[in-house]
C-alpha cells in the first residue's frame, strides 16, 4: 500500500490473527488440506485497507490406487479384439488418469479401443491428483485368441459310419490350440 506514514501489516492465518508479525513480508507453515492467509494494512492514523486474502489447498496424499472397470475381465482369454476401461479412484482434489493398453496411451477417466494381434495385452492406469501426488499403478492382463482350435479328431468306440449292438459308448476328443481347450 502507498502511504506518507508508517504502514504496519496485520496477518491472519485460517482465520487466526497472528501475534507480533507486523512486516510486509510473512512465511509459515501451511496445514493438510485448505489454507487461506489474509492480510490489512494500517497506517499510524488507524487508517485500515481492505483485507486481502490468499486460498490455496495443501494436498500431500496420493490418491488411492484406481480399481478398473470394464471388458475384458482381468486374466480373460476373449476372441473380441474390442476393450472398454474406465477408472475411479479417491483423492481431495480432481483426478487425471494415465492409462496404458499395451503401446496406446490415453489420459481420461475411460479408455476404448481395440488391440492388435492374439497373445496376452495388459492395461494400466495410474491417478494424478491436482497437486502432483500420484497413485500406485494398477495393471492386469488378458489374452486375445481369435483362432479357432484346429485338426478337431474323435476317437473311440463305436467307430464313425459303423453299427453296433453295444447301447454305451465311450468317445473323446483332441484338438490343437495356442490356449486351453474347454469342450462341453
Amino acid at each position: 500500500a502507498e502511504d506518507a506514514t508508517q504502514i504496519t501489516y496485520h496477518w491472519l492465518t485460517n482465520g487466526v490473527a497472528v501475534a507480533n508479525e507486523c512486516s510486509a513480508q510473512f512465511g509459515g507453515t501451511a496445514v493438510e488440506g485448505t489454507n487461506a492467509v489474509s492480510v490489512y494494512a494500517e497506517d499510524e492514523a488507524h487508517n485500515v485497507s481492505t483485507t486481502n486474502t490468499i486460498r490455496w489447498v495443501l494436498d500431500t496424499i496420493a490418491p488411492t490406487m484406481p480399481v478398473i472397470d470394464g471388458t475384458p475381465k482381468p486374466k480373460a482369454v476373449t476372441n473380441d479384439k474390442a476393450f472398454s476401461f474406465s477408472a475411479t479412484a479417491e483423492d481431495k482434489t480432481a483426478l487425471t488418469f494415465f492409462w496404458t493398453v499395451d503401446e496406446q496411451k490415453m489420459t481420461a477417466p475411460a479408455f476404448a479401443g481395440e488391440v492388435d494381434g492374439d497373445g496376452e495385452h495388459t492395461v494400466s492406469v495410474y491417478a494424478a491428483d491436482a497437486a502432483g501426488n500420484v497413485s500406485p499403478t494398477n495393471t492386469f492382463s488378458w489374452t486375445l485368441d481369435t483362432i479357432a482350435p484346429d485338426n478337431l479328431v474323435i476317437t473311440g468306440t463305436p467307430a464313425d459310419g459303423s453299427a453296433t449292438n453295444k447301447p454305451n459308448y465311450s468317445l473323446s476328443a483332441t484338438a490343437e490350440d495356442a490356449t486351453t481347450l474347454t469342450f462341453h
